[in-house]
């Protein structure tokens, strides 16, 4: 690595020396372009022969995973699905609360995990201003074939500015008034990750009945909240009931349950249930009860993991009818 360093010094000297005593325009850019190559490969190879020493995945097994990362994604195989058994239980990561300006990076974390488990999650991203937010459009468009964007209302406040208590943002809405949100808000997520969004979320879980009339109107084919449909939650990450974390066998025993009547259990989760008092990541807390269940889950060789979209292919079911 010295003699590759000190050979990258040389050519830099040489070419530069070349720029300041060339007249010609071509030429001169030429050199800087050769220098700046240069240092670019000596970089990463440094790089990647690090990762190799540290037993990692080694020089062209970490190149292929740049490439992949940054430039390709990662994409599921989603053929076996046409090749799994109608036995099979499923499970739907219901991720919601995904948006601009908040747990971010909490966010972008909980997804990779996910995926690189071999799990598709079932993202609710909430419309209003995720355009805006690059970091966070950047991670969902490269990893978006490997899940599902649902619509998480429009900007899940509360009515009437209320900031604790008050009446969920579709809870008692006309069918004029929904209408309007969910197009507006289909409108920025279709466009924005050119994606058909046909899965709808309503903030708190609690929606109108002209909140269903809009949605199919608009093409919705799901709707997760709570109650009785096929992708209603079954078990979640947080019970808001007794404000406490749920630990992942008091999640699997619900979903236990939920299979005994159907052959899936959809589990709700947020970024921020993972947070301490100040908002931050809690790593034990992350590690232990989402990691935690994660791993356990997919431990289960009859278990599965699929989202809306997948499941009615395979089952050729709608649920907003």
């Amino acid at each position: 690595m010295i003699s590759l360093g000190f050979l990258t010094i040389l050519i830099s000297v040489g070419l530069i020396a070349v720029f300041k005593i060339s007249h010609n325009f071509v030429a001169r850019i030429t050199s800087l372009g050769i220098v700046a190559a240069t240092v670019f490969v000596v970089v990463f190879g440094f790089v990647s022969i690090k990762n190799a020493t540290a037993g990692k995945q080694g020089v062209v097994g970490y190149t292929q995973r740049f490439i992949q990362e940054n430039f390709q994604g990662r994409c599921f195989n989603f053929e076996k699905y046409a090749h799994s058994s109608r036995d099979t239980l499923w499970v739907v990561l219901r991720m919601d609360d995904i948006q601009s300006g908040a747990w971010n990076e909490l966010s972008e974390m909980a997804v990779n995990d996910a995926i690189d488990r071999g799990i598709p999650p079932l993202l609710g991203v909430i419309p209003k201003d995720i355009e805006n937010d690059k970091k966070t459009l950047r991670y969902l468009k490269k990893a978006k074939c490997n899940l599902e964007i649902a619509q998480h209302g429009w900007d899940h406040q509360l009515q009437d500015g209320a900031k604790y208590n008050g009446k969920a943002e579709f809870e008692d809405l006309s069918y004029e008034e929904s209408f309007e949100r969910i197009k507006k808000g289909k409108g920025i997520l279709e466009g924005t990750f050119d994606t058909e969004v046909t899965t709808f979320i309503p903030p708190r879980n609690i929606y109108s009945k002209g909140t269903i009339q809009a949605l199919m109107e608009q093409g919705f084919r799901d709707v997760s909240a709570k109650g009785d449909w096929t992708f209603d939650f079954d078990s979640t990450t947080y019970s808001y009931d007794y404000n406490r974390l749920e630990t992942p066998n008091t999640i699997i025993d619900q979903c236990k349950l939920a299979w005994r009547e159907k052959n899936i259990c959809v589990i709700m989760t947020h970024p921020q249930d993972f947070t301490d008092l100040s908002g931050e990541l809690d790593v034990e807390i992350y590690q232990r009860y989402y990691l935690g269940l994660l791993d356990q889950l997919s431990s289960y060789d009859n278990v599965g993991f699929i989202t809306p979209k997948i499941y009615n292919d395979i089952y050729n079911q709608e649920t907003v009818q």
